[in-house]
């Protein structure tokens, strides 16, 4: 479960430096995926005790279509922190609080 602590810390069900990870790779994805386009977009990325939901408003998203454009992170980046979105999905997958990944367009 994801809350804001007194202290203004986040405590997560995954352990801080993963969760550091797959924060970080997905705004740095979709950064590498964007540097093409002149458009501002919002990134929103919400965690609960049953699903992650990652919003977009520049583009609809698909789990596939992520994980396509992704592949090549590393090869981008020269990064080996930064995982791809297969990676981040199977991570959130693995986890026993996350049942779904929702995707969407702002």
């Amino acid at each position: 479960m994801l809350n804001n602590t007194k202290d203004n810390f986040i405590t997560s069900f995954l352990e801080e430096e993963i969760f550091k990870q797959i924060i970080v790779s997905i705004v740095i994805n979709f950064v590498q995926f964007r540097s093409s386009s002149d458009l501002k977009e919002l990134i929103s990325i919400n965690f609960n005790d049953y699903e992650t939901k990652i919003l977009c408003s520049g583009i609809k998203l698909s789990r596939e279509h992520l994980i396509k454009w992704s592949k090549n992170i590393f090869l981008n980046t020269g990064n080996p922190f930064i995982l791809n979105f297969y990676q981040i999905f199977k991570l959130l997958e693995i986890s026993k609080y996350i049942v779904e990944t929702v995707l969407s367009h702002l």
